[in-house]
């Protein structure tokens, strides 16, 4: 269902090309505890304790257990960034104009979506991307399919329902007077969305502490720096995230639960894994192939107008892929 909508929005609409929300058709082996209907989300953690982090973690957490940081997004130049309220009315806008109602995210869900009732679940997410961002020459279609994003989680009351991904590149977004909206709406919408349903008794992972808490009862180490969210790679799906946690220390040893292989890691990842049963784990690419510079073919802009066909490799963190990544356990020291 999926694949199948990714791959009519990537030849129907260009500009939406960064919506194709497109798994990979590559699947590792995987253990029987890993096959199977999504399993239940473990429960919703919004503080951390102080007792679990140092450094600049422990600096940025405020007296009520969280972390005090700014919804800015990083500056891209030459680009303007979208704002944390704009992403809001952008993805509110979606929401109505494109995916009120519509079969495919409920087939996403596994159930019925309360769309009269959905409203953000909280404030919009800043995520980094795993990719480096290309250079202001590079057609824009390429930039947006890289871009960092915005993530707005809708629910229906306390019942996370659907995610919303948008570019977080102020040039993405658009304006058009035409759509159907109902009165008092916002014609801002983003030119470079993807959108999911949140299968039942499913949560999305959406608080830094959760994350720090998670990883440092696993490893049993402080967490040093605030975790960051990050687009997991490729492009694909651009919904889903990972949190990137850096622990204090030596880098800790993890096994893949599927493929058994052992690696060190000084910064884990942690969410959920949805072709892992939408599991909350841990968790790393499948093979070492994963983390190396992405290559990939572009069209970079030329003085006057012209375009000329590039071949560009891009520098990536080892974040992982969607298809191709595992949960991993922490190996005791």
């Amino acid at each position: 269902m999926t694949h199948a909508r990714g791959v009519v929005a990537c030849l129907a609409t260009a500009w939406a090309v960064a919506a194709c929300d497109v798994s990979s058709s590559v699947r590792p082996p995987v253990t029987p505890a890993l096959r199977g209907p999504p399993l239940p989300s473990p429960s919703r953690i919004t503080t951390v304790s102080p007792a679990l982090l140092t450094g600049d973690a422990l600096a940025a957490l405020g007296p009520d257990g969280r972390f005090t940081r700014s919804v800015t997004p990083i500056p891209r130049p030459p680009y303007a960034m979208v704002s944390a309220a704009d992403a809001t009315t952008a993805a509110n806008a979606f929401l109505r104009v494109w995916a009120y109602g519509d079969w495919f995210y409920e087939a996403d869900r596994g159930g019925p979506i309360g769309w009269s009732r959905l409203a953000p679940c909280g404030p919009p997410q800043f995520a980094e991307y795993s990719v480096e961002s290309p250079g202001d020459t590079i057609d824009s279609g390429t930039r947006t399919a890289w871009s960092p994003r915005w993530i707005v989680v809708f629910c229906d009351g306390a019942t996370d329902e659907l995610v919303v991904s948008l570019s977080a590149i102020g040039a993405d977004l658009i304006h058009d007077d035409t759509l159907p909206l109902p009165p008092g709406g916002s014609s801002v919408l983003s030119a470079a969305w993807s959108a999911h349903g949140i299968p039942v008794g499913v949560r999305y992972p959406r608080d830094a502490e959760e994350a720090a808490t998670r990883v440092a009862m696993a490893t049993g180490r402080r967490v040093d720096s605030i975790p960051r969210l990050v687009v997991a790679f490729p492009p694909f799906s651009p919904w889903w995230t990972l949190w990137n946690v850096s622990v204090e220390g030596a880098p800790v040893q993890i096994v893949g639960d599927s493929t058994g292989r052992v690696r060190s890691r000084h910064a884990l990842w942690y969410g959920m894994i949805p072709h892992f049963r939408w599991i909350h784990s841990l968790a790393d690419p499948i093979a070492s192939a994963d983390e190396g510079p992405f290559n990939t073919d572009a069209r970079r802009l030329l003085p006057g107008g012209a375009q000329q066909s590039v071949r560009l490799s891009f520098a990536r963190v080892a974040a992982p892929a969607f298809g191709v990544s595992e949960s991993v356990t922490v190996v005791p020291p």
